[in-house]
């Protein structure tokens, strides 16, 4: 539930309250009740949510999107001179710094919980 809780924070401050709070309602039943189907059997994903489930892109857009805000804006900005991204793949582009920055960047990515 590490994801809910960044991705409520990320919501409530970028997006209109009222709709902020019914999707982080959302984005909560959808995290809690994730469930799978294997062999004819029914499981309850306990980490994460099942690959497949229609909202995953989405959810993992905007959780990396709070850590984009949070972690790596703040710390490549002075130095940045291309950042795009599509889903979970990036290109950046730093001014040459003798590779401090990559180090600190692969540093926070590799923090995240769940981002592999």
């Amino acid at each position: 539930m590490e994801a809910y809780k960044e991705i409520k924070k990320y919501i409530l401050e970028h997006f209109v309250p009222i709709h902020g709070g019914l999707f982080v309602e959302a984005l909560r039943l959808i995290l809690s009740t994730g469930y799978f189907e294997f062999y004819d059997k029914l499981y309850i994903q306990t980490n994460g949510i099942p690959i497949g489930d229609p909202a995953v892109p989405s959810i993992a857009t905007l959780y990396v999107a709070y850590y984009e805000s949070t972690k790596l804006y703040p710390l490549l900005k002075s130095n940045l001179i291309l950042y795009k991204r599509y889903l979970d793949d990036a290109l950046v582009i730093l001014k040459d710094n003798g590779r401090f920055l990559e180090k600190k960047m692969l540093a926070i990515l590799n923090s995240i919980s769940g981002l592999k």
